[in-house]
């Protein structure tokens, strides 16, 4: 059920969101001499081989530069957040509006329009530019309590998005038929705070987003988790939507990733 979620959601955004072994390495630190003409590589599993996105915690560091005041001008979209308690080693995966993949920038970056990734944070990015800092935002929804979604990006295709809704249909189905039987198959276990994956969860689809045993899946498209009944609502809103993003727990650490299909 949500182990699809995740699925898709990774195979929409061309990305690997987290990199198993790798739990004591640093996302890629900018080189020195960065520019906003710098090329950054497409957000491929190939790519972010080298990183890992959910790290060993390290102490929490202040945010030096006061509150950004505005909303970014710039024609940029928000695909996902990798922040960590040391807002230093966080990351995003900022696209320009209406490219289909999004690249991934390490904090101290140029992104597309000659801003510099200044933080990261659950549910935006601050950017700096020409001496101002400013704001970009995960793009709001219906599900989040602003306007619809937008169209699905040319990228996701409708193969991809037809496959992704078969799965839904077939999780949803599963999740009010058998719930328990279900959750048991796919690891998981419902807790006061979303679901746990365990061992038990399939390898292949652990392996592949790099999920451990103790990783949990807190929010689906804002929603908290861990009321099954409920749960397949929200999954049922995903399906019409054709919009998702979740939220996942490592430690002291979150992943937010959100695309369409």
């Amino acid at each position: 059920m949500l182990l699809a979620v995740l699925w898709f959601g990774w195979r929409l955004a061309g990305s690997l969101w987290l990199v198993t072994g790798q739990d004591h390495a640093d996302l890629a630190r900018p080189p020195a001499q960065a520019t906003a003409d710098s090329a950054q590589p497409d957000v491929d599993t190939g790519k972010l081989a080298g990183f890992s996105l959910f790290k060993s915690a390290s102490p929490a560091r202040s945010d030096q530069g006061g509150e950004a005041t505005q909303e970014t001008s710039l024609q940029l979209r928000l695909d996902g957040v990798f922040a960590g308690s040391d807002p230093k080693r966080s990351g995003a995966i900022i696209a320009d509006q209406g490219q289909g993949v999004g690249k991934l920038y390490a904090v101290g970056q140029s992104v597309p329009g000659g801003a510099i990734l200044e933080s990261v944070h659950p549910d935006k990015v601050v950017l700096s530019r020409n001496g101002s800092r400013e704001v970009l935002r995960f793009v709001k929804t219906n599900l989040l309590g602003g306007d619809a979604p937008p169209s699905p990006s040319a990228a996701a295709g409708g193969g991809q998005g037809d496959k992704a809704r078969q799965m839904l249909s077939s999780a949803i189905d599963r999740l009010g038929s058998e719930p328990g039987a279900y959750l048991s198959e796919m690891g998981l276990v419902a807790g006061g705070e979303g679901y746990e994956i365990t061992d038990s969860a399939p390898a292949n689809i652990r392996r592949s987003l790099g999920l451990k045993a103790g990783d949990k899946i807190l929010r689906l498209n804002g929603q908290p988790l861990g009321n099954p009944q409920l749960d397949r609502q929200l999954l049922e809103q995903v399906k019409q939507s054709g919009h998702v993003r979740v939220d996942v727990r490592r430690g002291s650490q979150t992943l937010t990733i959100e695309q369409n299909f």
